[in-house]
Parts: C-alpha cells; sequence; structure tokens
C-alpha cells in the first residue's frame, strides 16, 4: 500500500505539471492509464512472486494517479451538468470502495485465490476504457460536425 500511495502522489504530482499540457486531451489520458491497468491486473492474476506485488502496486498507483477524474466531468459534458456527473461520480466511486473489499474477499474465500479478482478488476478497467473511448469517439464526431456546419455557413439554430 505504501508503494502504491507513493507512486500515486508522485504521477499525480507530474500530472499536475502538465496539466496545461493535457488539456483537452484529459479522457485520452485516462483510456491510456485504464489500459495500462488492464495489463497490469491480468499480469498480476498470473504472478506468483511478492516483486510482482511490489511492481503491481507500483504500476496501479502510477496509473491511478494519472486519471484526473474530476477535470475530466468538464470535458465529457462540455461544461453542462458538470455538477451532476460530479456527485454521480463521487457516489459511485464511494460505494465501490465501500463494497469492493468485502466482495474481492468474497471472491477469494469461494475461489482460494485471488485470480478471478484480478480478472474482475481488468474487466472493470475494461468497462472503463471502452465507454471512456466511446466518449472520445462522440466527442471528436461532434465537434467534427460543428467545424463542417462552421465552414458550410450554416448556424446551429438553423
Amino acid at each position: 500500500m505504501a508503494i502504491f500511495g507513493i507512486m500515486g502522489m508522485v504521477s499525480e504530482a507530474l500530472t499536475s505539471c502538465a496539466g496545461d499540457y493535457l488539456k483537452g486531451n484529459l479522457m485520452v489520458v485516462n483510456l491510456v492509464a485504464a489500459t495500462v491497468l488492464i495489463v497490469n491486473n491480468i499480469v498480476a492474476a498470473y504472478s506468483t512472486f511478492l516483486t510482482a506485488i511490489f511492481v503491481y502496486g507500483a504500476v496501479s498507483g502510477f496509473s491511478v494517479g494519472c486519471m484526473v477524474y474530476f477535470s475530466v466531468n468538464y470535458e465529457i459534458m462540455d461544461g453542462e451538468n458538470v455538477d451532476t456527473l460530479f456527485m454521480t461520480m463521487r457516489f459511485s466511486k464511494g460505494i465501490g470502495a465501500a463494497v469492493g473489499p468485502y466482495l474481492a474477499g468474497h471472491v477469494r474465500d469461494v475461489s482460494g485465490s485471488y485470480f478471478t479478482v484480478f480478472l474482475a478488476i481488468a474487466s472493470c478497467f475494461g468497462v472503463f476504457a471502452l465507454g471512456t473511448g466511446v466518449l472520445i469517439f462522440i466527442n471528436k464526431r461532434r465537434n467534427l460536425h460543428g467545424l463542417e456546419l462552421l465552414k458550410s455557413g450554416h448556424t446551429m439554430l438553423e
């Protein structure tokens, strides 16, 4: 946990320093971090050495620290209903933090190993990555459509 926290702090600091360069691409940063977490959890499911747990903690901490959840809300909604999305995200994260460890422990007790837990975490990040990819695609398409309308001389009110 210490390695996870330290690497999370380091990546949050680096992400904050590079924040101005990342504006408009925060969803892409989240997509890359989620993809790294998918691979990391799949590798962890097959790992049997103590060193692998340290590497898992470091990679997970660094990747989770790079995910700028709160700033992404503005990118997703283009400034509209950000408070509702923020509240829903925080509520969902709280439920996951409260239920997740107990659910992982139950799966461990039933299956006898954490193999299934790691693969379940990887699949959850997979759903997150898929959703983020779809949002990126929708935003790019909407922005391109808006530019095409501007080039043709039409306004959104017509």
